[in-house]
This record gives C-alpha cells, structure tokens and sequence, in this order.
C-alpha cells in the first residue's frame, strides 16, 4: 500500500484524544474510575523469566495472554524495593497498576474464593501519559539479605489494533457542527496523493497533523492556507465508495498500478463532478482505468464502512474567496487508531487452580555486597538540585537554574556534582565515590517537559560510562548513575 502521512506524534496523546475508538470486551469491576479507556476489559500477564541472585530483575510484561508488550523490574536502591512498570512494543500504554508485596502469600488480598483483588492492593494508580510508573516500597523490619518476599503485579494495558470494526458513530460524534480550522497549509502536488502533505497545525483537537489528501471539486482552485470547516464523510452520499477507494486501491507512483491522477478522477467522478478543466494536471492517467476504478468502487463500495487500520476520508470545506475565487473543498485521509484494553500479571503461581489467571511470583532480597555489609556500597544516583514527581524519589537538572547542581546517591547523601553547558553534561563524582563497574553506569536523557514520575533509565539515549556526554540543548536533564563507594 502507499505511503501515509501520519498524525501521531506520540501516544498518549491519541489515547487521550481517540479514546472512543475501543473494543468491548468481558467487563468488571475495573470498568470506570476515571480511566479514559473503560470500554473495554480482558486479561493479560506477566511472564517472569527465573530470579537474578540479586537485583535488578526484570519479567516481561504479556498482554492478553499472547503480546509481549514490555517488562516490570525489580531492584533494590538503598532502604527500598523499587518496582518498575515500562512498555517496550510501540501502540501500547499503561493505564492502570495494582501492587502488593508480602513477606507471606497469605498477605495479598484474595476473595473467599481465593482470586487476587487487585483493588485492594497496597499500592495503585491510574496513568494517562504512557510513561514507565515506579513504585518505591520502604523495606520493613525483618525484610533483610535473603528474604524472600510475595509480589502481585498486575496492569491493565491498551494497544492498538489494526484490524475490527471502528465505532464511526463515535467518531461523528468528535465534529457535532463542524470543526473549525485555522491556517491548515496545502502542498501540491502530492508525493503519491494529489495534495500532501495538508497540515493542520495548532488546532487544539485530535486533527492536529500531516494527511494525504484529494480534490473534491473539479471547477475551483484551493486555497494554499485557509480556515475551513472539517466534517465527517461517513454517512455523506457517495463517500461510501470513496472510503472504499482510498483504502483498497495500490496507487501513488510509478511502482502501482493506477496513478493519482486516475484516483483523483474517479473521485471526481463517484462524487459526481464535471470533467476536469484543466486535465494535463493529472497526468499521467488513462481514461480505462478511470472508469474501471469507478465500476469497481460502484460494486464493492457502496456501504463500505472503513474499521481500525483504515483511513476515512475527512470533508475540509472551504468559503470561496471572493477575489481569487479559490476555495475548493478537498479530503484528507484520516486514519482510524481502535484500542484494546487487557489486564496484566506477574507469572510466577496461580493464586486458583481454575478461573481467575492472576498470579504471583517471588523475589529474593539481595543486597549486591551488602550496601555497606561488604567492602563497597553500592547506590544509585540521581544529578540535580529539583525533586522529581512521584512515588519513587529521584532528582533532575534545572537548565533556567544553571550551574554546578548536586549528585544525590541513595536519595540523601551527597556523592558530587553535574553540570551542563551548551548542551553538555559534566559529572564530578567526589568523596571517595566512583561509578560501579558497568558498561551502563551512566544513563542520561534530555526532556523539555520533565515527566511526572520517575522515569525508567534503562529507555534514556545515553548509556555508557562517560562523565562528559554532549546531549543537546534542553530544558531538563535526568541524569543516571550507578556509583559505589569503597572501603
């Protein structure tokens, strides 16, 4: 198929844009309390791979019992056990997390039949930015180098999906009267449509993006930038067959084997427009193939309804300019992101032998050399001076701030400073403090809008053992060590 300008700058937003684009599925108790994807709900798990003798380790996070869509991890920083949620497979999200961790199985809320009740777990929340989510759990008295203790990680994720039926009332829905655009850009001609890409930028709605896009009518010029008005095309006459064209034809270039301009005059034509004025504007076409294109829409298209993966055709709908006359209508392919919604487990033992899948898995308290017990302690370290968000302590640098900012090992005790400078990060670690020897001590990413929650190391673009590391100019820094100090 051809190439499609896209509209998804990340996730998060589309999730919180689109989210009426979901998949029922078996519901329960975990339908509503504010999660913007309660439609739908069926379970998932985490596959544990066997336990590290220490820290950190890590499981696979599998989605309806088939998706490997990320991992959780486990690692023991200072006097806590921190547990990490983070999604590796792209289209997927984290939207729910329920943890307990138990010196005993017997600890973890069940319900007289035994099943896990995730709503009950000690630690949970709901999450709407796609980021990893951290839980720090304080170690308890008697919680020491070879405990072993019960954990019931559950999730509930959402992913999209590439084929089902979209819901298209829904998404009429989204445009009521007509959504009202500002400066949408048109370039033409289009690489493999006849406009593209058609911008629309900084409209405040889920049409925010790049789209290929056709004429709809044949006798008026368009407007390079103007303010339309966009609509749905479903359940408009004829777009039926439309959507159906610009879904399942091959075209684009000379590898297809129909040419825009003959897809441009078909539309036309299904939308029962004159020939074009200006026909040497769609060259290369042929007549045949036109009107072979139309037979073909007129069998297969009529009450062709396009589903998650498909593209839609959106009406932007012009007023004519009285002094240039320009002010075409044209269309823009839409594409239609569906999600589904599956719940998560840790993989270890089922809590029943039939029924509810939810399960548990242990953990072994290892301490890697003691965190003083031995002849180094160990401590991970975060560089800055501004506490970040969240469950799970750790800091970052400031750039409006400036200047030489603190290294904090193990949350309290200074190890050094950092600093960054035309893009460059500067680490100076003191006191006897060294990286520990790993070929990832050094972790560091550039943001500029800092996350909400300690994020997951292991994703930043550095990793490496450098103290001077050029990573570009940005408002905030997550700067990552894994340092030591030795007797």
């Amino acid at each position: 198929m051809k190439t499609k300008w896209t509209n998804l700058g990340s996730l998060a937003v589309v999730v919180m844009a689109l989210s009426f684009f979901m998949v029922s599925c078996d519901k329960d108790d975990m339908r509503g309390k504010g999660n913007p994807f309660a439609n739908a709900y069926e379970e998932a798990i985490i596959t544990l791979g066997e336990n590290n003798e220490c820290g950190p380790d890590e499981v696979k996070l599998i989605a309806g019992q088939h998706y490997e869509v990320g991992k959780v991890t486990m690692e023991i920083d200072g006097d806590y056990l921190v547990v990490t949620y983070e999604i590796t497979e792209p289209g997927w999200c984290i939207t729910e997390t329920h943890l307990h961790v138990a010196e005993f199985k017997e600890l973890i809320p069940t319900n007289p039949s035994g099943n896990p009740v995730p709503g009950q777990f000690d630690y949970k929340g709901e999450h709407d930015d796609c980021e990893p989510v951290t839980y720090q759990i304080k170690l308890q008295d008697g919680w020491t180098e070879g405990t072993t203790l019960y954990i019931a990680a559950h999730a509930v994720v959402v992913g999209e999906m590439t084929d089902g039926d979209a819901d298209l009332d829904a998404f009429n829905e989204k445009f009521n009267d007509g959504i009202e655009l500002e400066g949408v850009e048109i370039k033409f001609p289009g690489q493999t449509t006849y406009f593209g890409p058609v911008t629309i930028a900084n409209s405040g709605t889920f049409l925010d993006g790049e789209y290929d896009g056709w004429c709809v009518e044949a006798g008026i010029l368009y407007q390079r930038s103007g303010d339309p008005t966009a609509y749905s095309s479903y359940g408009l006459p004829n777009y039926d067959m439309v959507n159906w064209l610009i879904n399942y034809v091959d075209f684009g270039d000379d590898d297809n084997e129909y040419t825009k301009g003959e897809v441009q005059w078909a539309i036309w034509k299904l939308l029962e427009q004159p020939d074009p004025t200006a026909p040497w504007a769609l060259e290369p076409y042929n007549m045949d193939n036109i009107d072979y294109l139309v037979g073909k829409a007129e069998e297969y298209g009529v009450d062709f309804k396009p589903g998650c993966g498909d593209v839609i055709a959106v009406l932007l709908v012009y007023e004519i300019d009285e002094d240039t006359g320009r002010g075409q209508d044209i269309i823009i392919e839409y594409p239609l992101v569906c999600y589904q919604e599956e719940t998560a487990w840790g993989e270890g033992t089922r809590f029943v032998p039939r029924g509810n899948w939810g399960m548990y898995f242990t953990y072994t308290i290892c301490f890697d050399n003691g965190n003083g017990n031995g002849e180094c302690q160990t401590e991970t370290a975060w560089g800055g001076n501004t506490a970040g968000d969240g469950s799970a302590w750790w800091y970052y640098y400031d750039a409006s701030v400036g200047g030489e900012q603190t290294i904090w090992a193990g949350q309290h005790t200074e190890a050094g400073t950092v600093e960054v400078v035309n893009g460059t990060v500067y680490i100076t670690l003191t006191d006897g403090w060294e990286l520990q020897v790993d070929d990832e001590a050094v972790k560091i990413q550039g943001y500029d809008e800092i996350p909400s929650s300690r994020p997951a190391a292991g994703g930043f673009d550095y990793k490496g053992t450098d103290l001077a590391v050029y990573v570009g100019d940005y408002a905030f820094y997550a700067i990552h060590l894994d340092v030591q100090l030795c007797e």
